[in-house]
This record gives structure tokens, sequence and C-alpha cells, in this order.
């Protein structure tokens, strides 16, 4: 049912009321010049009428994108399979040695990347795991210095030091700003991930720590069997938890701990020992594990900070961030977008304020949702190898 059923005209709309029409003849002047745009409005709430074409819209919304760099993102796509349809002006033209000598100035423009034999464009370049970008740019040298020069490998460092993440060390005297690495997680307690040959000398004292359990409430010492043997010789390895099990009886119980041991931080939180003892509740038990996780974790960070020596402190940093705090998001302020439009969207002027909102199945950019990685395209970021890119 419509409100305006059985209306013919405007003379059957009424009379406005006093306040509406106060307000109107109030701001006529306001009315007036909205009623002068009614032909480029087309109606309110219409998308249809002047559109903004394709290359008004590459200029607009890709400044701080060079033309090398377009011409450089067109290419690789395309080589991809997308058919990157209204940017024929920024198609390389040519093949063989004519494309080749091409793609090698997009190289020195800064606009495509060498990495292991292929090309690629910056962002797909500066995107993933910068850790293992370095590891290869220093495979490619001899081939990038033979064909472009060292300056152009210097750059290729630049960009990826440049994108690689901020550095989160154990030395670091904010903790909120160091690795978060748990006394039980695999870094901690798998030798191939990481391990230690050694600790600052003042702590060198741990080798000989007596380590202790309890049994039904009373503490003995571990047979040998049980003990964790340690001796730093420079060349043995031993994981970040049994270096730490270990630094832990060499603790004060007075007074390096608050509500917890090295016992039931060592058994019954790194270890996950079952708890007997017949003088404690469930309740209390679970207090006791409790306390244990809390403070070995406490303990733990601290040992990271103090105990390690520092060699192990850098090549922990190291390794901790290739795994865990290498990925480089997509910059998406140098991947190009461009579509053909209206000039309006509903009652306004179409804007566009986020780069990652520009869906792109096929390659040029289409007013949609968020998909992080549809902006690049459907297929996965992938290079482009250099062997056949001029075929």
């Amino acid at each position: 049912m419509s409100y305006l059923s059985g209306i013919k005209n405007i003379h059957s709309l009424g009379d406005l009321n006093p306040y509406t029409s106060t307000k109107i003849r109030g701001n006529s002047q306001v009315v007036e010049s909205i009623l002068k745009q009614a032909s480029e409005l087309q109606g309110l709430g219409d998308a249809e009428g002047k559109k903004i074409p394709f290359s008004d819209v590459v200029a607009k919304y890709n400044k701080g994108i060079t033309e090398p760099e377009i011409k450089a993102w067109v290419w690789y796509k395309r080589r991809m399979g997308v058919p990157m349809k209204g940017w024929e002006t920024y198609y390389l033209k040519g093949s063989g040695k004519v494309l080749e000598e091409l793609l090698f100035d997009l190289v020195r423009a800064g606009a495509l990347y060498y990495h292991a034999g292929e090309l690629m464009p910056f962002p797909t370049y500066t995107y993933g795991n910068m850790y293992d970008r370095l590891t290869q740019l220093e495979n490619d040298k001899e081939d990038i210095v033979k064909h472009f020069g060292i300056e152009i490998w210097d750059n290729h460092k630049l960009v990826i030091e440049k994108a690689k993440p901020e550095l989160l060390t154990v030395e670091n005297v904010d903790e909120k700003e160091r690795p978060i690495i748990t006394a039980i997680s695999d870094f901690a307690v798998d030798r191939n991930l990481f391990y230690v040959t050694s600790v600052r000398e003042e702590y060198m004292d741990l080798e000989n720590a007596e380590e202790l359990k309890k049994v039904n409430g009373k503490i003995e010492r571990k047979k040998d069997r049980e003990k964790i043997n340690i001796r730093f010789d420079g060349e043995s390895q031993y994981t970040l938890q049994h270096v730490f099990v270990k630094w832990l009886f060499t603790l004060n119980n007075d007074t390096d701990f608050e509500k917890s041991s090295a016992i039931d931080i060592a058994d019954y939180y790194l270890a996950n020992r079952s708890l007997r003892d017949d003088k404690l509740s469930k309740e209390e038990k679970a207090e006791l594990r409790a306390n244990a996780r809390i403070e070995g974790e406490k303990l733990f960070s601290k040992f990271l900070h103090e105990v390690l020596a520092f060699d192990d402190q850098q090549k922990l940093n190291y390794a901790w961030n290739r795994l865990y705090n290498g990925q480089s998001d997509i910059n998406y302020s140098k991947v190009p977008i461009g579509f053909e439009c209206s000039a309006r969207f509903k009652s306004g002027i179409l804007q566009i304020k986020h780069r990652s909102a520009i869906d792109n199945p096929d390659g040029n950019g289409r007013n949609g949702i968020d998909q992080r990685f549809r902006v690049l395209g459907d297929e996965p970021l992938g290079p482009a190898p250099l062997d056949r890119v001029v075929q």
C-alpha cells in the first residue's frame, strides 16, 4: 500500500504545516541552488548519469604510483592471466629482446624486482616473509649485479628492510615490547627451532643446580635419571626450557618467588606432572598449578632478558622474528586501481577513501566489498619466471 495512492498532482498533497513552510522560505537560496542541480542529480538516490572515465579514475586515485610502477603491475597481472581491460595505455609493446629491455628498464626504475630468476612488482615483492626475501636476495646477488649493477641490488635490500616489521628483542627494557615466548611453546622446547649454547658468566653455576621434587608433599632430591644434565662447552645444545629449569633451582625460595616455587613450576607447569599430595584439596591443587603457570611465565621472561648470553639473545631475536614477526602485509598504496563508474553514488559524489575496499576480480577494480586479496586478482600472489617473460 502506498501513502501516495489517490494523489494525482502536487496540489493534492495539501498545504505544508507552518513550521516547515517557514524553514523552507528561510532557506530559499539553498533550495534554489539544489533545484538548479536537478538535471545532474538525475533524482535523489539515482547512481546513473554522468560517468567518470577509466583514465580519470586512474589519474585521480593512483597518486604516488609512478607510470613505470603501473606498467610493471599491468604487465605482471597480464602474465598471471588477468585481462586488465582498460589499462591498454600501460601495456608493454613488443616481444623477445625488445620486451626484455623494457622489463629490464622497469627493474632499473625500481618498478620490478628480481627474485630467484623471476620478476615481481613492488606490492608482490614486499608481501610475505621479509626474512625469507632477504635470504633469497643474498642468493640472487650475483645475478642482479651482473644484469643491473650493485645499486639495483642495494635498492632491493632497502625496500625489503623498509617492509620488514619492527624487530622485537628480548633485551628491550620494556617487557611489553619483547617477543611473546612462553616457557611451554614449541620455540622453547624444540632444538630445531632454537637452542642455547651458553649463559652469562654470572649464571654459569646453574650447571650444578640441585633439582628437587615433591613426593606426597615431601621434598626430595631428584634421581640422576630424572635430572637435566647441562655442561656449557660451546658445542652442546640445550632447549630454552631445560636451561630455564636449571636456573629456577638456583633461585631463593624465600625471596625470588611470590606464590610458587621452582618445584611447582618445573613439575606441575612445565612438565605437567600429576600432583599427588593427600593434604591438598582439589581447589588447592588447581590454585597451585595456576600460580605455577603465572609466576613461571613471569620468571621465564626475566630469564630470557637477564640470563641468556648476548650472542644467544641475538640469535634468538633473529630466529623468533623470522618465524613469528617477519610477515609484511600488502602495500595497497602501490597497487594501481582503475574502473569506469557513475560520477555520483546514491545522492552524493563518489569518493574512495580505502584502497583495500576495491573489489578487483578481473584486475580492473570495481566498487565492492573489502576482500583483502581480491584487490590483487582472484589468483594467489605469484612470480613471473624471468626465462619466460619475453616469449
